[in-house]
């Protein structure tokens, strides 16, 4: 556990600053009331928040103080972007990457945020802090601001950018409307399908691991049991036991090559607004929703390049071919992997919007709720000819095959109520605040990977497939992921104007609480009479591979199931906890049209509490081995710090401005690195096991 406070001389500055600047200002502000009292008609403008008009837009990008791309809804049915993730490849400085994931100036998504309507909301991604934002439909968006360089308002863990998504309000006359598309794509019009699962984990296997301990060896489901020879021995009828616990299982995973159905979606929305007698303000309201369904193909290559490429004289001298013999005795390769992958996705989602508006001030209301699933399916076939174990179709006839299969449910609930307020009598001042409830969940109900060396004849065509003396042949896992977040904040600001300088002094309060759950169970089954077992003989197709878990096969081989769970202390689950209190302030100085200086500090402490855990927790031991004090206080963080940003801009007429910007953020590691639970890493796809004492990234932004 840490703590520290950190006050520099930029922060001292950006301060004292801001301390000045109010002094002589309000002093000025007296003078010139006394100068011009009566002179002039008092005269008040009102603004309204950003409602994505491409005008609107531009002039709202022209008004930042700190670097910033602005997306409105105009420009996203201009260009036809079903999501968030799609729209923002159009930015400048972004890149799109899995088609949900946004790298700002090239740095991966760990420097990255993304907010809504200025409020953090849980990531329903397993393995990443960020939110996939092709979950994210254009129909719900007005617009979207991608900030580039930090300032105080910002959350302090601010690396390459922080994307703020606004949604639509009620609208300010009636609307309606109903948009229905669809897409062929003859380069994915072939692919395959199969026959999934979503009930989740048997509850024939849920209570076995209570009743077994997690332990489903013959010995042990014998001593729990308390068998007896009879007609049947002990290991028989433990074997039974087992066997049963294997069939309860989903097993029938055969693939079929389908024509994929086109694309489709469908999405409608239907508001309006009217005036109320009573206070004399205006009501309104939006619902909309929409559907989508895609199928999508395509052929992966992978490999591993040997490092013996050069010959005696220093040249290259391998080939990228495995046509034959002697291109695998010559080979580049050590590991070579091709795959043809078929995925659904398949997204819905719907939401409503509530607002009530009297004079300068107005009060919002947004339920969200969208439903994201992905089912993947590939099928994969490995050689290694220059590997440490070499084998490979030309050379021996051999290969190993691999059919995956995982179905993904995410889900996002999101409640937010927002405000904003302008009073006139009291110099203008402003107010807004957001209070937001969010829910992300994430269930896997099918994820089975299935193993097999196939086995080809000598001009190449398949001969049969068989499952090897090994652990491991089959495994399948069930994961669930439920994190919440309560995230509340408002702003303060005040205008003020003179005859050649506009000031803009701002405080303000961001508040977030975030807690997750994570549990996975991993099935394992197991070839363990030690030699192959044929399951294919070469006169069924191997896309039938994958259903061979028959009650015949199960029942006449000594194929068994065990729970795969990492014994104490090792962990695969986890809790996890995150507070993040901050409060900031900052100024805005526009002085004589043409100079322009910006700045402010923010004050944030970040809480952070996590810890691994276990379904094996059955007795005070282990329960005092994964919740013992010393790693519950190792996984717990508490720090605090001070962020300030400065930023200065030259205004060169309408055609352009020059900005100068400095600013100190973090980076802070994600729940699952800090954890001492095992993960596949999403850039590496390399197994990677979190520790606790990973300490943060702090950053100097140049701009």
């Amino acid at each position: 556990m840490s703590k520290k406070h950190r006050l520099n001389q930029i922060t001292w500055a950006i301060g004292l600053g801001l301390v000045a600047h109010s002094t002589s200002l309000i002093a000025a502000q007296a003078d010139e009331q006394l100068t011009n009292e009566q002179e002039i008609e008092e005269v008040v403008a009102v603004g309204t928040r950003l409602q994505g008009s491409a005008a609107a837009v531009v002039e709202e990008r022209k008004n930042q103080a700190f670097v910033a791309d602005i997306l409105g809804s105009e420009q996203l049915s201009r260009t036809g972007d079903s999501d968030a993730a799609s729209a923002l490849r159009r930015v400048t400085g972004l890149t799109l990457v899995d088609g949900k994931f946004i790298y700002v100036r090239g740095l991966g998504e760990r420097y990255s945020s993304a907010r809504l309507n200025g409020a953090y909301i849980p990531s329903p991604d397993l393995t990443r802090n960020v939110i996939p934002l092709d979950i994210f439909p254009a129909s719900i968006i007005e617009s979207m601001a991608v900030q580039k360089a930090y300032s105080p308002d910002m959350p302090a863990a601010f690396g390459g950018g922080n994307i703020d998504i606004r949604t639509k309000t009620a609208p300010n006359e009636f609307t309606a409307g109903i948009e229905v598309g669809a897409g062929y794509d003859t380069a994915s019009s072939d692919g395959f399908t199969y026959n999934r699962n979503e009930n989740g984990i048997p509850s024939e296997l849920s209570q076995a691991i209570s009743t077994y301990r997690g332990d489903f060896s013959i010995g042990n489901i014998v001593s729990s049991e308390g068998f007896e020879d009879g007609d049947l021995t002990r290991a028989e009828q433990a074997t039974a036991v087992n066997n049963a616990l294997l069939k309860s299982l989903p097993r029938d995973y055969e693939l079929k090559e389908e024509s994929l159905d086109p694309r489709y979606n469908i999405k409608a929305h239907y508001g309006d607004s009217f005036e109320e007698s009573y206070f004399g303000g205006k009501v309104g309201f939006l619902l909309a929703g929409a559907y989508k369904n895609e199928w999508d193909f395509e052929e992966r290559f992978s490999s591993v390049i040997t490092q013996d490429l050069e010959n005696e004289e220093g040249n290259v001298d391998c080939t990228t071919s495995l046509a034959t013999s002697e291109d695998v005795s010559n080979s580049c390769y050590n590991t070579v992997k091709n795959s043809q992958v078929t995925t659904e996705t398949e997204s819905y989602n719907g939401s409503l919007s509530l607002s009530y508006r009297l004079g300068t001030h107005s009060i919002s209301a947004q339920q969200l709720y969208i439903i994201d699933n992905e089912d993947e399916s590939e099928i994969a076939i490995s050689q290694s000819p220059a590997g440490s174990s070499t084998f490979s179709i030309a050379g021996d006839g051999i290969a190993n095959r691999n059919h995956e299969f995982n179905y993904e449910e995410r889900q996002l609930n999101i409640t937010q109520v927002m405000g904003q307020h302008t009073f006139l009598d009291y110099f203008g001042i402003g107010a807004d605040w957001q209070y937001t409830e969010a829910k992300a969940t994430t269930d896997i109900p099918t994820s089975a990977d299935f193993e097999f060396r196939d086995t080809y004849n000598s001009d190449g065509s398949y001969a049969g497939s068989t499952i090897t003396g090994d652990d491991n042949r089959v495994i399948m896992s069930y994961t669930n992921m439920e994190e919440r977040v309560k995230s509340y904040g408002g702003n303060l600001t005040l205008p003020l104007s003179f005859e050649s300088m506009e000031v803009e002094f701002k405080v303000g309060y961001d508040f977030s609480d975030r807690a997750r759950i994570f549990n996975t169970s991993s099935f394992a089954i197991n070839n363990s009479g030690g030699s192959g077992i044929s399951i294919n003989d070469g006169s069924n197709d191997a896309l039938n591979n994958s259903g061979f878990l028959t009650d015949d096969f199960i029942d006449n081989n000594a194929v068994l199931v065990d729970f795969n769970e990492p014994t104490a202390p090792d962990a695969d689950d986890y809790i996890a906890a995150q507070k993040v209190d901050a409060g900031y302030a900052s100024f805005d100085v526009f002085y004589d049209q043409w100079i322009r200086i910006s700045g402010g500090i923010r004050y944030e402490e970040f809480k952070q509490s996590s810890i691994g855990t276990s379904s094996l927790i059955f007795d005070e031991d282990d329960l005092n081995t994964f919740y013992d004090p010393d790693k519950i206080q190792a996984g717990s963080v508490i720090t605090d710090d001070w962020y300030p940003a400065l930023s200065v801009t030259y205004v060169g007429g309408d055609d352009y401005q020059v900005r100068l910007g400095y600013g100190e953020t973090v980076v802070r590691p994600d729940f699952r690195e800090v954890v001492p639970v095992t993960y596949y890493d999403p850039l590496t796809d390399i197994r990677t096991f979190g520790r606790t004492g990973i300490k943060s990234s702090p950053i100097k932004n140049y701009d």
